[in-house]
């Protein structure tokens, strides 16, 4: 026997699907909860009413017996569904793609759960097997055992249709699944397809626009690039004019300037020479003045000392040693007093006379000399202070050496004061003249340096101007080349122009004559169609009277032949009857002689009608003449002016009359021939005939040879048409390489003047970045002169 829970119902469908992902565990706990379940609902017997086992035994085994046919049935319809619905899941797993693995792992546990209840049922089959083979062996069993059996089958049973049902249920679900899964991967994939295809439409469409845009930008924008191309090159010829003009004007102003400058500095070297010759002036008057300085001061010294020694000899005569025995002053203090002096007038000892002053007694007074500047009026002040100690020692000394004294001092003090005021002078002098020497000195120096500087400025300026005069010189010449060229070309330019004008007026005179020529030419030729058609009717009424003759004349050749018939026939019976018919033939004689006669004169008028048609002939043949000749000159005019289709429809209808006329003379000749066969036949007959006929002959001959001469004319005269057609082409030939040499010398030339104009362009920025590098040095150098000047001025003002 097998456990309890291998014989459990089976898992219904939905709890098989909300368990897809349960391991087999757990789908064999849920088959025990299901057979717990199913054993609780079940409700057992009461064991009382089994006392009446005995009669319940056969309707039981009956029971059983149904019961196991029947789950033999279902057990077959069961496993031949199994097996229907195992192939249908292994097609539908077949069609199912990589998207749908989660549906495929829910199928495989599908299958999975199948075998599972398969193997369940394959048990419960086997139990059942066990219990019938344990019921026929043991038949003491016990009841309780016998009934929970069929009770779990039948609860087994109504699981397993339950089961059938939602599988079924859940095939139909599944192949409505697949078929809506079809129906929705189809209407996709058409969606799919319809999407791509609108997408390419789409895509083409948005091409085709941007295309068709992109189209109209670049066509506007080559439109909008033509427009600013030809007003960018309008632009740039009137930008090149204006620039020529100004580079002309710039040129011209350029010339001005360098001779302005070379004037300036001309002038700035003759400036700076008078001034270095000033300065060199201003120093030798400065040295002159110098020296002249130190003779004042040298001059100014020994005068100093003369006054000194004046003054001391002064005082040593006024301090006589005759009168120092009357006067009590003592020698001793007269040479103190003379040496004080002698200090003061030095100008160098004046502390120590004033220290003299100071410490000197008279009698019983000591008086103290205040010390003070000596371009005060110190001196003074010292001198009363002296008077009045020597007034103080008035006792001592005399009256009149007092007033000598006083008058000596006075004067000594006068001396003294001037001598002062010139020692002070001369020291200013003095120092005025060093000062003065030093910054002389100092600008000498300054002076030298700058017209060193100036010297090296010059000499570079000159430098400069001597490259620059070359350059200019080179420029001058190169452009005097171009101008030159430039005046060549425009001197061909002109003549060229004047060439083309003079050839543009000629060919409109021509044009205009040729026009005029034309008119007359076509109102002649109108009038003389009309006068030849005129001629042309009156001569084919001429004909056509000359063919009435000749009908007439035939007429009478055919009466003349009926005449010489029966002439004959009368010679015949003549001659039959010859005497008798002499008169007759006399008659006749004189019928033929008649007959001759008028023949003779019909030939004279014949002769006289071919006459006036030759000469008229004859003057058409000269009017064509003319004619062709104007016809010629109008040919070469219409070859010029493409108007000769006219004067060739014109000469075509001359033709087509001469043509007519010819064909005229071919009757005519046709007709002749007749008659000289005509004739012929009658020269048998009669010899005067003959005779006639000679001369009829020999006329026609003549006629033969004038339209043999007058068509020997027309093919001259057509020779002539033709090599006049090759004269014109000629000469057209001839006008043409004249054109294309005249072409190509204006080619040439064209070249040349671009080429010329490549140069002046090219010669032009140079000139331009010439003059710019002049300018700026030029600017440089009138801002150094400037700054030379202003210094110079400076120095002058110093």
């Amino acid at each position: 026997m097998r456990p309890d829970r291998d014989v459990g119902p089976l898992v219904p469908f939905e709890e098989l699907v909300n368990t897809i992902e349960v391991g087999v565990d757990e789908s064999c706990k849920q088959e025990e909860d299901c057979h717990k379940n199913a054993l609780e609902d079940c409700t057992l017997p009461d064991p009382r009413a089994l006392l009446h086992e005995n009669n319940e035994v056969a309707e039981i085994q009956a029971e059983y017996e149904d019961l196991l046919l029947k789950f033999e049935t279902q057990r077959t319809i069961n496993e031949i569904q199994f097996d229907f619905l195992t192939r249908k899941l292994a097609e539908a797993d077949l069609f199912l793609d990589v998207k749908y693995d989660d549906h495929s792992t829910y199928n495989l546990s599908t299958d999975e759960l199948l075998e599972m209840e398969k193997s369940s049922s394959q048990r419960n089959l086997d139990t059942i097997v066990g219990w019938q083979r344990s019921r026929t062996y043991v038949p003491g069993r016990s009841m309780k055992s016998c009934f929970k059996l069929p009770l779990s089958l039948l609860n087994q049973e109504e699981n397993f249709e339950s089961m059938i049902d939602l599988l079924m249920e859940a095939q139909e679900i599944m192949l409505e699944v697949q078929s809506s899964r079809n129906l929705v991967d189809s209407v996709a994939s058409v969606v799919d397809e319809l999407f791509q295809t609108l997408s390419v439409m789409l895509s083409q469409f948005l091409e085709f626009k941007s295309s068709i845009c992109q189209n109209s930008v670049q066509l506007k924008s080559i439109i909008g690039n033509h427009e600013k191309l030809e007003f960018s090159m309008r632009h740039k010829v009137a930008e090149l004019e204006n620039q020529k003009l100004l580079l002309c004007n710039q040129s011209a102003d350029l010339h001005t300037q360098i001779e302005d400058l070379k004037l300036d500095g001309l002038n700035s070297e003759k400036t700076l020479a008078g001034e270095k010759a000033y300065a060199e002036r201003e120093i030798k008057q400065l040295h002159g003045q110098k020296t002249l300085l130190e003779r004042d001061i040298s001059k100014r010294d020994s005068l100093a000392c003369r006054r000194r020694d004046s003054v001391v000899d002064r005082s040593s005569k006024m301090f006589d040693p005759k009168r120092a025995k009357s006067h009590a002053v003592p020698f001793e203090q007269t040479m103190q007093i003379e040496y004080g002096l002698s200090c003061l007038v030095d100008g160098t000892g004046r502390k120590g006379f004033l220290e003299f002053l100071d410490g000197y007694e008279f009698g019983d007074f000591s008086v103290r000399i205040v010390v003070m500047n000596p371009r005060t009026k110190s001196t003074s002040n010292c001198f009363l202070k002296f008077q009045r100690a020597s007034l103080a020692g008035k006792s001592l000394l005399s009256l009149e050496d007092y007033k000598k004294l006083e008058v000596f001092a006075f004067e000594m003090e006068t001396t003294i004061a001037s001598l002062e005021e010139e020692l002070a002078a001369a020291y200013r002098d003095k120092e005025e003249a060093v000062f003065r020497n030093e910054t002389l000195t100092a600008e000498l120096e300054a002076l030298s340096d700058k017209l060193n500087i100036s010297n090296s400025d010059l000499k570079m300026f000159q430098e400069k101007a001597l490259s620059l005069r070359s350059r200019l010189e080179e420029s001058s010449s190169k452009y005097e080349k171009i101008e030159s060229i430039v005046n060549m070309l425009v001197e061909e330019k002109e003549e060229l122009a004047m060439q083309l004008t003079n050839a543009l007026l000629e060919m409109e005179e021509e044009k205009a004559i040729w026009f005029a020529k034309e008119k007359a030419s076509v109102e002649a030729i109108e009038e003389r169609a009309k006068l030849y058609n005129a001629e042309t009717m009156s001569l084919s009424k001429g004909l056509l009277e000359v063919r009435n003759e000749l009908e007439s004349c035939r007429e009478e050749c055919k009466v003349l032949k009926e005449r010489l018939i029966c002439s004959e026939e009368n010679a015949e019976w003549e001659r039959k009857c010859s005497m008798e018919k002499s008169f007759e033939i006399d008659r006749l004689r004189n019928d033929l002689e008649i007959a001759d006669a008028e023949s003779k004169r019909s030939q004279e008028i014949l002769k006289s009608k071919l006459e006036t048609l030759s000469s008229e002939r004859h003057h058409a043949c000269e009017e064509l003449d003319r004619l062709q000749l104007e016809l010629d000159f109008l040919k070469k005019e219409r070859e010029e002016f493409e108007i000769r289709t006219k004067e060739f429809n014109m000469g075509s209808e001359l033709s087509n009359n001469l043509q007519d006329l010819k064909d005229q003379l071919l009757t005519i000749t046709k007709e002749r021939d007749k008659m000289m066969t005509q004739i012929e036949e009658q020269k048998n007959h009669v010899a005067e005939v003959e005779f006639v006929k000679k001369s009829y002959d020999d006329r026609l001959s003549k006629a033969k040879v004038e339209v043999e001469e007058l068509a020997r004319e027309l093919s001259s005269k057509e020779l002539k048409m033709r090599n006049d057609e090759i004269k014109n082409s000629i000469e057209k030939a001839k006008l043409r390489m004249r054109l294309r040499w005249t072409q190509a010398k204006l080619d040439a030339f064209r070249i040349r003047y671009k080429e010329a104009a490549d140069e002046l362009d090219f010669m032009n920025k140079k000139y331009e970045e010439a003059s710019t590098k002049l300018k700026d040095r030029l600017a440089s150098y009138g801002i150094e002169v400037l700054n030379l000047k202003k210094q110079l001025a400076a120095s002058k003002a110093q």
